[in-house]
């Protein structure tokens, strides 16, 4: 099978020598992998199509700058990490039985059993979410608190929550935290004006609040918060092709610009972070 490998996921903890952070970031649903139980109908291509192409790309710089990145492998479709784990096939559950709500044709040529379902959560999604648990937990407890990322991508097109024809996304980015549940709005408005501050067009809990990963990790009561952030496809790929645009590479280096500011206020100035124990002779990063 093309693009089988035998791994689901990847955490890449930071490098040598990075610099401090209290930032963790997962991407769920860039996966490639199209396992060989995976009977799908649609073609591949259109089973990337509905996937957050290339968002693990956005973001790779983070090991560089002392974030753990987690990335699932495997295609969206065949395990969606960012439900709840209901085994059945239904709209949006974990296991969908339609290629997409715009194209509802049958996702499978043979449906996967029950016992083929619950074997997919024990071996892609609970050790997903325990990855991103114990990253998220180290981050906390070095710096007495977390925020998680859960990158996405969305459509450059969309429709109108009251219907009708779609039309321009009006946003590059949206951001989720569940209406302030799984994060401080301190923290995220401060993230949203980073980003805007660069000429986006930022939206906070406006269509996409966030998903099923955020309410598990998010917890602003323990300094763990947890927010989603949305990409526009539009300016980075064409979402036809697949094809990378030439914005791709400035769409990267502002949200790591954003990240790393971000990161420093939270260290130095938020007043959500501690004094990490430190070895003699060490300068700690957080005042």
């Amino acid at each position: 099978m093309k693009n089988y490998t035998k791994k689901a996921h990847r955490l890449q903890n930071p490098e040598k020598g990075a610099p401090e952070s209290c930032i963790v970031i997962d991407s769920p649903h860039s996966g490639h992998v199209a396992p060989p139980d995976f009977d799908h109908a649609p073609s591949y291509k259109q089973l990337m199509r509905v996937s957050d192409y290339a968002v693990h790309r956005l973001v790779a710089f983070a090991p560089k700058n002392g974030i753990p990145l987690l990335k699932a492998l495997q295609l969206r479709v065949y395990l969606d990490l960012n439900r709840d784990d209901d085994p059945e096939i239904k709209a949006g559950n974990m296991f969908r039985g339609h290629y997409s709500v715009r194209n509802p044709v049958p996702l499978y040529n043979k449906e996967p059993s029950l016992k083929a379902r619950f074997n997919r959560i024990a071996k892609y999604y609970r050790p997903y979410y325990a990855l991103l648990d114990k990253a998220i937990g180290k981050a906390q407890k070095r710096h007495g608190a977390a925020v998680h990322f859960d990158m996405h991508s969305m459509r450059s097109l969309t429709t109108p929550r009251g219907g009708g024809p779609e039309v321009p996304n009006m946003y590059d980015f949206e951001i989720g935290t569940r209406d302030g549940k799984t994060c401080d709005d301190a923290i995220v408005k401060k993230f949203c004006t980073l980003l805007a501050s660069k000429g986006y067009r930022v939206g906070l809990n406006e269509k996409f609040k966030g998903r099923h990963l955020i309410e598990t990790t998010g917890n602003p009561a323990q300094n763990r918060h947890s927010i989603q952030i949305e990409i526009n496809r539009g300016m980075y790929m064409d979402e036809d092709t697949l094809k990378l645009r030439p914005g791709f590479l400035q769409v990267k280096r502002d949200l790591e610009a954003t990240f790393n500011e971000f990161n420093t206020w939270m260290l130095q100035s938020s007043g959500y972070c501690h004094k990490p124990k430190q070895a003699k002779g060490h300068k700690p990063p957080c005042p």
